[in-house]
């Protein structure tokens, strides 16, 4: 979405209206779907963005090497404009809750704004939050 258009929404959500990047781990649930989102809610740039967690979470890759919260998306980010807003899809409600997955996520976002100075946002979720969430299955 366009900065511009963004902008009155950012600085409601952003703390730092001081003009620094502000970077955070979101989950959104949409429709039974549930996905994790790397945001600059700040009203600056953000560079060399990285995200670490506590738990894996493997959601839909399961089967593979990588759980999504290995994703390159959370490890090799190196410019993130304001507004700016990355998701990954993690797993059906319906599948996550059903497995052993972790339902806390604990993320630590480590960043930099133009002139070098670092920040880190410590983030944590409760995903089971979201389990008995209704929603309508619409059909495409």
């Amino acid at each position: 979405m366009n900065y511009f258009k963004r902008l009155p929404e950012m600085l409601k959500r952003s703390p730092s209206t001081n003009g620094d990047p502000d970077v955070i781990i979101d989950v959104i649930f949409e429709d039974g779907l549930l996905f994790l989102s790397l945001e600059n809610i700040g009203l600056a740039s953000a560079y060399n963005v990285r995200a670490s967690f506590k738990q894996k979470l493997w959601g839909i890759r399961r089967d593979k090497k990588i759980p999504v919260t290995g994703l390159p998306l959370f490890r090799k980010t190196t410019f993130m404009p304001p507004g700016k807003s990355i998701r990954t899809f993690l797993d059906s409600s319906k599948s996550f809750f059903g497995d052993d997955e972790s339902t806390s996520l604990n993320a630590t976002v480590r960043f930099q704004d133009s002139n070098g100075k670092k920040f880190v946002n410590h983030i944590t979720h409760n995903l089971e939050i979201y389990r008995d969430i209704g929603f309508i299955q619409r059909s495409h």
